[in-house]
């Protein structure tokens, strides 16, 4: 894609900070970004690599954000960042033998459940409560792993479903969920990532425009995260995956 108009590139600035901004805080900014992209004209089949190269650096700039001021225990969560890694990379190789309807209504079979779930919680979690058992990390490993092929094939959503997976299933704050989740995304970026970079699928033109607004987006995001209320962090989440749902069903 060689050029847009200037109308057209202040709407893909504005709408990836916005994506990046929602991301950052309760994940599902690809909902925003690939309709986006698409919308302006880039080619189907650079969207997926030019989105991924896009989230990437700003999840790195959130990450960046974020280990100023949250202490991470690097032992809790290395073999997740590990198997989120392998998986985006298996993710993105098998995008083109996956039938795209199968997908969507698997993702609604998780989606809907999980929406009564967290509407069934007064409150996040506020402290972490668990332990580093054997259990404890071969929770993690799934949780990263599924959650890593699934970036890497598809992608929206992501966040959010590490953030719930490390809150519900691995029973932590959800602050701490929050960034955690965050770094394990990070290295499932760069799985995928990797692959897009391999294969030449990404829009530069388009990255020029959009990453800057993406790091901002994700840097004001970083900085709400450490400053919200543990309620606000909840309503959003739950935006986010009737967001999801919505699109799923409907677009």
């Amino acid at each position: 894609m060689e050029h847009i108009s200037f109308l057209s590139g202040a709407f893909v600035f504005v709408m990836i900070f916005f994506a990046g901004f929602v991301d950052c805080i309760a994940g599902g900014g690809g909902m925003i970004t690939i309709p986006t992209y698409l919308s302006v004209g880039v080619p189907p089949h650079l969207v997926l690599g030019t989105n991924k190269m896009v989230m990437s650096m700003g999840t790195l700039s959130a990450v960046i954000r974020l280990l100023c001021s949250v202490k991470v225990y690097w032992r809790t969560i290395i073999l997740g960042i590990v198997l989120a890694f392998i998986g985006s990379l298996l993710g993105a190789k098998l995008i083109s033998h996956l039938v795209s309807y199968q997908l969507m209504t698997t993702l609604l079979l998780i989606i809907i459940p999980t929406i009564l779930i967290i509407g069934a919680f007064k409150n996040y979690r506020s402290e972490s409560n668990y332990t580093l058992t054997p259990k404890f990390y071969l929770h993690l490993g799934l949780v990263c792993f599924i959650v890593g092929a699934y970036d890497g094939f598809f992608g929206p959503g992501t966040g959010t479903f590490l953030f719930l997976g490390f809150m519900y299933i691995l029973s932590m704050s959800a602050k701490e969920s929050v960034t955690n989740a965050k770094i394990v995304n990070l290295s499932a970026n760069f799985g995928a990532l990797i692959y897009f970079l391999w294969t030449g699928n990404i829009d530069w033109y388009i990255v020029m425009i959009a990453l800057p607004a993406a790091m901002m987006g994700y840097l004001l995001g970083a900085q709400f995260v450490l400053k919200a209320n543990v309620k606000w962090l909840k309503k959003i989440v739950m935006l986010v995956l009737l967001g999801l749902m919505i699109k799923l069903l409907f677009f």
